[in-house]
């Protein structure tokens, strides 16, 4: 219900860990949930939050949850907040301005209305580039908040996407350790919208990103020791039940005490 009103917040468990076969000898595992009744710049500042939370630590670090990435404002709601949200949106006005200067208003609307009917809203890489009136991503600022991010020890999250090292030679932003499939990311949540029975939105909600021995995100020639390698999202396990186990599903991914061997570096 978008009138649903939240009592608290959301919130983020951390767990220390040891463990004698990394440096320091301790992994910290942050576990959260965003919320999903806000704007993307509210999970934006939550994700901030985090990262203040854990800025300090020397040692590696899992994060993993639910983004709630969407890319939607579902927050609470009033019919002046509904006309707000759609004719208040410099993306709606800026979509209506390029469709009346290019002269492509009616085809395009009428392609988006069929391709919704049809089942192809997808919506699974919100990684991809917020292009106002053409390709709008409000959450592209949430990734890119944690890609810029750097620990007190100069630490980054690995944002490689070596194909070398995921399950299905795929690359990209995050692939290593969120899995990729030629439309974006697999999702990891679907929701059905009736029309007849047909599943029209798929999402990517779920994400792990990992803390190892790397300074620049997305340095190819960078230590491999503790990075993410082969995730998966385990979409078959979550559905083989009548019922599925769960809305969301499950998602692995490895992590190498030392620097695996074996796996070609195109980057050499």
């Amino acid at each position: 219900m978008l009138q649903e009103v939240r009592r608290g917040g959301r919130t983020t468990l951390f767990v220390d860990l040891d463990v004698p076969e990394l440096s320091g000898q301790h992994l910290t595992v942050a576990s959260t949930h965003m919320e999903n009744r806000a704007k993307p710049r509210v999970r934006r500042q939550q994700m901030q939050e985090l990262l203040n939370e854990i800025q300090e630590i020397r040692n590696p670090v899992v994060i993993g949850g639910d983004l709630n990435t969407t890319g939607s404002d579902g927050s609470p709601t009033s019919v002046a907040n509904m006309l707000y949200k759609r004719y208040g949106s410099t993306d709606f006005w800026t979509t209506k301005g390029v469709q009346w200067a290019t002269g492509v208003g009616i085809a395009y609307s009428a392609s988006k209305t069929t391709r919704k009917l049809a089942g192809y809203q997808y919506r699974v890489d919100p990684t991809s580039a917020n292009i106002p009136g053409l390709s709008a991503n409000l959450e592209r600022g949430l990734f890119s908040t944690i890609e810029n991010f750097r620990f007190a020890d100069g630490k980054a999250f690995d944002f490689r996407g070596m194909p070398e090292r995921t399950v299905n030679a795929s690359s990209g932003t995050l692939a290593d350790s969120n899995q990729r499939l030629s439309k974006g990311f697999a999702p990891s949540f679907m929701a059905e919208l009736m029309w007849g029975k047909v599943r029209v939105a798929r999402y990517k909600l779920d994400w792990i990103f990992v803390k190892s021995d790397l300074e620049n995100p997305r340095d190819r020639k960078g230590s491999y020791v503790f990075a993410p390698h082969f995730a998966r999202t385990l979409t078959d396990l979550n559905n083989f039940t009548p019922e599925p186990m769960s809305d969301h599903s499950p998602m692995t991914i490895n992590l190498p005490f030392r620097d695996p061997t074996g796996l070609a570096d195109t980057a050499n």
